[in-house]
């Protein structure tokens, strides 16, 4: 209680305000804002544009400067998913490995409906396999490290 006493006569104080949200005291006597840790379909349909756009702009370079080798595209493809991973573990405050993931799985849909992979299942199911999954497990892993960089507090049952 005294936490949200002395947050609200410091935000009085700074002539601000609390904009909805409440203050409570974290471990250590600290005070912490509660934040909203549920889904947030924001994070994943950005993060799916950023990773569908820089895919597309990372297949093409490679394209353009002659990468014809399936498993350099795959490389390449999953390179371009692990930053906007790692934005959407560190930033969101919601379910991010859920949000990256999801956010993954429809930029790989997109993707391959451009890229035409329906071919590759043909020729080369097991690229077909590394194309579709790398980018998919290397999102996840960047979220996953980015939510751990954050360092924001967890209840038990987050783990």
């Amino acid at each position: 209680m005294a936490g949200n006493a002395a947050n609200t006569c410091e935000t009085a104080r700074r002539g601000g305000r609390n904009w909805g949200r409440s203050a409570r005291p974290a471990k250590g006597g600290a005070v912490a804002e509660d934040k909203d840790s549920s889904f947030s379909v924001g994070w994943m349909l950005g993060g799916m544009v950023w990773m569908f756009a820089s895919h597309l702009f990372a297949s093409s370079v490679a394209f353009a400067a002659g990468v014809v080798s399936v498993w350099w595209m795959a490389a390449i493809g999953a390179a371009s998913f692990a930053l906007p991973g790692l934005v959407i573990g560190w930033k969101s405050d919601g379910e991010a490995l859920l949000e990256a993931g999801l956010a993954a799985v429809i930029a790989i849909a997109l993707a391959a409906g451009v890229r035409g992979l329906a071919e590759l299942a043909i020729d080369c199911p097991a690229a077909l396999v590394v194309n579709l999954g790398a980018p998919l497990v290397l999102a996840i892993a960047a979220a996953w490290l980015g939510d751990k960089l954050h360092g924001r507090p967890r209840d038990a049952g987050d783990d």
